[in-house]
């Protein structure tokens, strides 16, 4: 007799976008509650995230059916993301950064690439594609969770290798950590051995917006349509591109040429349009920005299935 496959259990477009949403309050909540996760700056749909992931882990063990959703919405929200990313960039900044942006970027080519040789040098002594390596190297490392669910999918298309997602979640999740026990006593160790003070002794140094801070600046409907507008029409042009890149064997993840994409209409709409309404580093920019990364993050994370690591 032949085994049965266990039917899955599925869950749509719009029961995915809520429970993404509903994973996010979550972790959100737990943050708040969890100081260790705040001190480590782990972001709340991390938490949620990897929750909601043990939480299908469970019901797989139990019942055994796996439980599959929808990403639709997540990729389109993971496009929208990068394409405000976009946006922001400004070439001008490269110049009035000068020279310590200069040895800035210096320094993190070649973090880059010491990550990613030792990344293949790991994979190929276990003898897996080095592909894995550049997605547990700079991908995760310096690109942070949303970078490494970004070119998952892409890597597991050319490698085969299932569970590239939960591989790159692993490898973001660790780096930020073992990122804040390093960066800490080394940023201690600089501010004491250069004397540094606050220009205002009363300032409280915050990374993100504090949960106590409530947004002190009104953004309205319309600032909110504009933005949305200038997205959609950057993706429309970037998913252009990515069919003529596709055709042209070049493969990248869409969101790559929305991005690029982004940062040329943002740099020249100021010039060519100057009576424009203002879009790039906006409120509205902002808030439709973490929108989106909070949710995809969300999304991303609970639909791990970590049973394909057993």
């Amino acid at each position: 007799m032949t085994a049965v496959t266990p039917e899955p259990i599925v869950a749509g477009n719009f029961l995915t976008s809520t429970l993404g949403l509903l994973v996010f309050l979550v972790g959100y909540l737990i943050t708040r509650k969890v100081r260790f996760l705040r001190d480590y700056n782990i972001p709340e749909p991390v938490s949620g995230g990897i929750l909601a992931a043990l939480v299908t882990l469970a019901v797989f063990q139990v019942t055994g059916r796996p439980v599959q959703f929808d990403m639709f919405i997540r990729d389109y929200l993971l496009v929208l993301f990068f394409a405000g990313i976009g946006l922001n960039a400004r070439l001008r900044d490269l110049a009035t950064g000068g020279k310590p942006l200069a040895i800035l970027l210096v320094l993190t080519v070649v973090l880059i690439m010491f990550q990613n040789a030792i990344g293949m040098a790991v994979a190929a002594a276990f003898g897996l594609p080095a592909q894995l390596g550049i997605l547990t190297g700079s991908a995760s490392l310096i690109g942070g969770h949303g970078t490494a669910i970004a070119w998952a999918p892409e890597i597991e298309r050319i490698t085969g290798f299932a569970g590239t997602m939960e591989l790159g979640v692993a490898g973001a999740t660790i780096g930020l950590v073992i990122a804040a026990l390093v960066g800490g006593p080394i940023a201690k160790h600089l501010i004491e051995t250069k004397s540094l003070h606050p220009n205002d002794p009363h300032d409280h140094a915050v990374i993100g917006v504090p949960f106590a801070e409530e947004q002190s600046t009104r953004i309205t409907p319309v600032d909110v349509m504009q933005v949305l507008l200038v997205l959609h029409v950057v993706i429309i042009i970037g998913y252009v591109l990515h069919g003529y890149l596709r055709a042209a064997g070049i493969m990248l993840p869409l969101f790559v040429p929305c991005m690029l994409t982004a940062i040329i209409i943002g740099n020249l709409l100021p010039v060519v349009l100057p009576k424009l309404p203002p879009v790039s580093r906006t409120d509205a920019l902002s808030l439709i920005s973490e929108l989106s990364l909070g949710t995809f993050l969300a999304m991303s994370l609970m639909s791990m299935q970590l049973w394909t690591l057993q």
